[in-house]
């Protein structure tokens, strides 16, 4: 065998190796030992699970970083799960979140904010009769479907109404050219049927199906044919204001705390702990909400009424009361009551008990006397005072608007606001004008 390594001064010499002995010659002595196989095996199988079973200890006692959630557009981890932020719903795939109904994505995409609403509204101004007349209450059915009650005078000149030389109408109704003017027949706790009874109050599901209440105690409900009217003995006072989801389900709020209730067939006065008058009532649109508000000379109340259930929400006790001045009316959006009180907008959410509240006086830099209050969404919210003072919120602020305040103030007289009402783009607002000389109703179409 050939060495190829270089010899030089400083190194020792190298031996030639010895003879390699093929493996099936070795014995002993003629050649190097033959290693000891059986011996050496298991001590390397045994030395490899100690090293394995010591790697698995180590990666259990010390697990590396966990892995990061990333959650989709819209979502927020809580507790390691992804949900969405607040006003947003999950998408199809469910691997992100949209936007609900009425909200839109802000600039970042970050948070769903409210849609917001015009208030450019065109306005057309009726009065109708003369001295005593007034409008209780409105319900726009349609554009041109609007009906309005209370007590409209006109003259008489043969006395062939009632020998008074003037006539009274309980009911008026828009078709889209003109009002039409109408005597509806309510009967009273004697048989009696006529038509002088005034109309304090009216709601309507469609066209073929509205209800009034009258001063004589009894309902009057149109069924797309005819009217009817019945007595109603199952309340304490007078009915000022009507809400339902359906015509199995309506609320009837008055005076000395009433409140009674329709099924289909028939009434039940509710025990409602109280003998404020009740003044406004409203409703989630199913149902599972329902609160009625009210005030007089003894204090205010707001009540959440619950399958017969009553539950004091505020009174003259609640820590707001000083602030808020009492609660006018409601209007409801899902799990929200928006309360009217006599100078600003009180919210309530059913859900978690929190509230806010907005002083509306500083809009006008005066006293609003709020009366009432439409919630047609939440970002499309109505509100009426005395004098004709009209407020409107649009999803981000408010707008005030003095259209029918002008309309109807004169000679030291404004417009009595009685009611109001919105549907789709009408906005109608309705009362009395120049000290009771005629009845009046605004007409407001939104562009």
């Amino acid at each position: 065998m050939k060495n190829h390594s270089k010899k030089t001064g400083n190194q020792q010499p190298q031996h030639a190796p010895g003879p390699i002995y093929p493996y099936f010659i070795r014995r002993q002595g003629a050649g190097p030992p033959a290693l000891n196989r059986t011996s050496s095996q298991p001590f390397r199988v045994l030395t490899l699970l100690i090293f394995n079973l010591a790697l698995l200890i180590l990666l259990f006692a010390c697990p590396g970083p966990p892995e990061e959630t990333i959650c989709g557009q819209g979502m927020i981890l809580q507790n390691d799960t992804c949900t969405c932020i607040p006003n947003a719903h999950p998408s199809e795939d469910g691997e992100s979140c949209e936007c609900d109904t009425l909200y839109h994505w802000n600039d970042d995409l970050e948070e769903c904010i409210l849609d917001t609403t015009t208030y450019n509204i065109d306005w057309v101004f009726d009065t109708l009769g003369i001295y005593p007349s007034w409008i209780n209450d409105v319900s726009i059915i349609s554009q041109n479907d609007i009906w309005a009650v209370g007590k409209i005078t006109y003259p008489d000149p043969d006395s062939s109404w009632n020998g008074t030389g003037k006539e009274s109408f309980n009911a008026a109704h828009w078709d889209g050219d003109e009002w039409s003017y109408h005597h509806l027949d309510a009967v009273d706790a004697w048989g009696n049927v006529s038509a002088f009874g005034e109309i304090y109050s009216i709601f309507s599901f469609s066209e073929n199906n509205i209800w009034m209440f009258t001063s004589r105690g009894s309902y009057i409900h149109y069924d797309g044919h005819e009217w009817t009217t019945e007595y109603v003995p199952e309340r304490r006072g007078s009915i000022k204001s009507i809400w339902g989801s359906s015509q199995d389900n309506l609320y009837f709020v008055g005076r000395n705390g009433n409140i009674t209730h329709y099924d289909g067939n028939r009434f039940t006065l509710i025990e409602s702990g109280t003998d404020i008058h009740l003044l406004s009532v409203g409703g989630s649109l199913d149902a599972q909400y329902v609160m009625c508000v009210g005030i007089d000379s003894d204090g205010s109340i707001a009540l959440q009424l619950t399958n017969g259930d009553v539950r004091t929400i505020f009174d003259n006790s609640s820590s707001n009361y000083s602030e808020t001045s009492g609660y006018k009316a409601v209007g409801l959006w899902d799990h929200i009551a928006y309360i009217a009180t006599f100078h600003g907008l009180l919210t309530y959410d059913f859900e978690t008990g929190d509230t806010t509240w907005v002083n509306l006086n500083d809009l006008i830099n005066n006293f609003l006397y709020i009366w009432k209050i439409d919630v047609y969404a939440p970002n499309d919210i109505f509100i009426a005072g005395d004098g004709g003072h009209m407020l409107h919120y649009n999803g981000q602020h408010w707008t005030y608007d003095a259209s029918v305040k002008t309309a109807f103030s004169n000679n030291g007289y404004s417009a009595n606001v009685r009611n109001l009402d919105v549907k789709d783009n009408v906005v109608v607002m309705a009362g009395s004008a120049f000290g009771g000389e005629h009845a009046f109703i605004a007409r407001g179409d939104k562009q």
